[in-house]
């Protein structure tokens, strides 16, 4: 392992950074909202994209990370390193295959491959930390927080990169998190939704028995309704002061409802799914998130359970495990994980 990654050194300047912050949990739970808040402190530089540098290797951008290290091509993978980290991930693999790089893109790159690390760079972990901790430097700030939601997958990788760092694993409601890919994705089938909720949920508790000092787990409801004692939680864990202008101004952004981009934080988000969801699949997330939507704290969401609704039950269920089956055949095919 590279010794200067371990240590958290940059020695630009001789700067030493904090430990890094790493965001991740279940899509649609509320990733962004926490990095936005983070990046609204002083001391935090926030990696504006998901950079999906650990794992995920069905992410077309990660393989061309994955091609450019074996390859030993090192400048083009510093390049895709710093687009990841400010588009999307489709936008940032149309970008690093046509070498579409923006100006932005190329003056720190030009910037970055003056430094001395950058000679002793030998894989994509060593690129991204020097990119990460370089824009940390070059915007003044002590530490950079970076959330790609898989990465609750990736825990140990991260760790044995970062040993000091901090992770925030964010979990929602999966009756509200399913509704929400169904609005974003409505390819996505409602089992497919449940079935990654359950698996990032058995992930998360796991972590936090293996990892307890590096992570903390935050409820997407707590962060709605009692916003300041849940930010100054996570201020505590991470250790950086509470400071107020976290809170101010806040947009509510990466949500397909009519209350994006609002200013402020909104209860809406917690209970809509009561009120939109059909009976049937109330209850068939219901049955399908029990085991760990118990854990959690999560109750019944009470539809009623009547002999006919548990017959459409059944026929929902069916037709939810052909879509399932179909979308991963349709995946196979294409080669795509």
């Amino acid at each position: 392992m590279n010794e200067k990654l371990t240590k958290q050194k940059l020695s630009i300047n001789e700067t030493t950074l904090n430990p890094p912050i790493f965001i991740c949990g279940e899509g649609r739970s509320g990733t962004r909202l926490i990095r936005n808040l983070l990046g609204k402190h002083k001391n935090i530089f926030e990696i504006q994209r998901e950079t999906y540098i650990y794992g995920t290797k069905s992410i077309r951008s990660q393989k061309l990370f994955d091609r450019f290290e074996k390859n030993k091509i090192f400048d083009q993978l510093t390049l895709a390193i710093l687009t990841a980290m400010h588009y999307k991930k489709d936008i940032t693999y149309k970008k690093i295959k046509s070498k579409d790089f923006d100006h932005l893109t190329l003056s720190l790159f030009n910037e970055i491959n003056k430094l001395k690390e950058y000679t002793e760079a030998k894989s994509k972990y060593d690129c991204f930390n020097l990119c990460a901790n370089y824009l940390t430097y070059k915007n003044s700030k002590l530490r950079w927080v970076e959330k790609t939601p898989s990465n609750i997958y990736n825990t140990d990788a991260i760790l044995d990169s970062y040993p000091n760092a901090k992770i925030i694993a964010i979990y929602r409601d999966p009756r509200a998190v399913c509704l929400s890919w169904q609005k974003k994705d409505k390819s996505k089938s409602l089992l497919g939704s449940a079935i990654s909720w359950n698996s990032s949920m058995k992930t998360m508790l796991g972590n936090l028995q293996t990892h307890k000092r590096n992570i903390i787990s935050v409820k997407y409801e707590d962060l709605i309704i009692k916003p300041e004692e849940t930010i100054k939680m996570i201020c505590t864990f991470i250790n950086e002061d509470y400071e107020p202008a976290m809170l101010e101004d806040i947009k509510v952004v990466n949500t397909y409802f009519d209350d994006s981009k609002k200013i402020g934080l909104d209860t809406t988000p917690i209970t809509r799914w009561k009120s939109i969801l059909k009976s049937n699949e109330k209850l068939f997330i219901d049955c399908t998130t029990r085991k760990y939507r118990q854990i959690v704290g999560y109750e019944d969401s009470n539809s009623n359970s009547s002999s006919s609704l548990y017959l459409n039950l059944a026929f929902y269920s069916i037709f939810e495990t052909i879509k399932l089956i179909i979308k991963k055949t349709s995946k196979l095919l294409k080669n795509e994980i």
